[in-house]
């Protein structure tokens, strides 16, 4: 969230570099002030991943384990096994 690039082509004056500080300084303190500068793409997973939060906060007790995981990855490689060779896969 707070990841940021700025591209300068040339030489900047000193009251550039001010300006720049001062406003990510109070870019900073606006994400202090707010609560999302500590919390930063956390509140973001909440819609990546729900049933794994639910799951986190206690309500979604029919979250599925690592075995059920396991098999998913297994099919998914046999998947693509089928799709590069352009044969038939068994697990």
């Amino acid at each position: 969230m707070f990841n940021q690039v700025e591209a300068q082509h040339g030489r900047t004056l000193p009251t550039n570099d001010i300006k720049l500080l001062m406003d990510k300084f109070l870019f900073i303190l606006k994400g202090i002030g707010s609560g999302e500068l500590f919390i930063g793409p956390l509140k973001y997973y909440q819609y990546l991943y729900p049933d794994f939060s639910r799951y986190v906060a206690g309500t979604n007790p029919d979250f599925p384990n690592i075995e059920t995981g396991m098999r998913t990855v297994k099919v998914m490689e046999a998947i693509v096994r089928c799709i590069a060779t352009g044969k038939e896969s068994y697990l």
